[in-house]
């Protein structure tokens, strides 16, 4: 079966509406003519009666003319709801998402999906900040950020917060990484006794401790240093062994990566990466989501 043309539906409308073939042109701002041929063709498409002519441009509806226009009154219903939803995406794919990250989380994920948002030409703009002191939380209840990237470690809660919500991107899970330069060790035991790069005193992440405890040794901590560039820099200087996640290793490498199948290595755990924002932001701003699509499908590639 054929089915109506939307345009012809809605002169039906308009004729119930207005009553008369004079009005509904003058309505719809076409001419008389072109009202009784709509209605002819669809009267044709349909195989039905839909109105009865009174002369003088005076008509009214066959029941299968109202019901048909009930229907009509509908779908215009819906095209004004659809054209409500294109505006509001028209103007938040102009907007610019603000996205808040750490270093790495730039580096593998933020920085790439807002490469593949410019190059596809959506209109959504990502403004990056970078959150070195975990502000990002701040600035997103305080409205100056859309999106945050955070970390949590292995066992952490996640955000308790009224109107906030999160998105898993992904589990990032520890490596322990030798310079390249340095015999593979056959065992982690071989590596006791070497320099490691530790963080300074008092900071959070006892990634080396995990092993200390695990294996009950002493580590040698003959560096400090917070940020994973520098770690991995003198990692691939040839100077330390480290732990590093996964998502900050480097490519091409300069360092080693000690697979699982070496003994001792076993699991280091793994630290959680979200994407948090206000639970209303992506409904009121579609361009929200499209960042949030692009963050996710970033990840997944990261975990390949």
């Amino acid at each position: 079966m054929t089915l109506p043309d939307v345009r012809r539906l809605m002169v039906l409308r308009e004729l119930k509406r207005s009553g008369g073939v004079q009005a509904a042109a003058q309505s719809l701002g076409i001419t008389a003519s072109a009202v009784s041929q709509h209605l002819a063709k669809l009267e044709a498409e349909t195989g039905l009666g839909l109105v009865v002519r009174a002369g003088n441009s005076k008509l009214t509806l066959t029941p299968a003319g109202l019901r048909l226009a009930a229907r009509a009154d509908a779908i215009a219903d819906e095209l004004v709801s659809a054209s409500s939803d294109i505006s509001e995406l028209r103007g938040a794919h102009r907007r610019t998402v603000t996205v808040a990250a750490f270093p790495t989380a730039i580096q593998s994920l933020v920085a790439p999906a807002a490469a593949v948002l410019g190059a596809e030409a959506s209109a959504v703009t990502v403004r990056i900040v970078e959150d070195r002191d975990g502000s990002g939380i701040r600035a997103l209840r305080a409205g100056a950020a859309d999106i945050v990237i955070a970390k949590r470690e292995t066992g952490e809660d996640a955000l308790a917060d009224e109107g906030m919500s999160e998105d898993v991107l992904i589990d990032d899970p520890y490596r322990i990484v030798v310079p390249a330069s340095w015999p593979p060790p056959a065992a982690l035991s071989e590596l006791y006794d070497s320099p490691w790069v530790g963080l300074p005193d008092g900071m959070p992440g006892a990634l080396l401790e995990t092993i200390e405890r695990r294996d009950g040794v002493r580590l040698r901590r003959e560096h400090e240093c917070v940020e994973y560039p520098a770690v991995l820099a003198i990692v691939a200087a040839g100077l330390a062994a480290a732990v590093v996640p996964m998502l900050a290793l480097p490519e091409p490498g300069g360092v080693r990566v000690l697979g699982a199948g070496v003994p001792g290595v076993g699991e280091l755990g793994s630290r959680r990466i979200v994407a948090r924002y206000r639970t209303e932001f992506p409904r009121l701003v579609p361009a929200a989501r499209f960042v949030l699509d692009q963050l996710a499908e970033r990840a997944a590639v990261a975990a390949r």
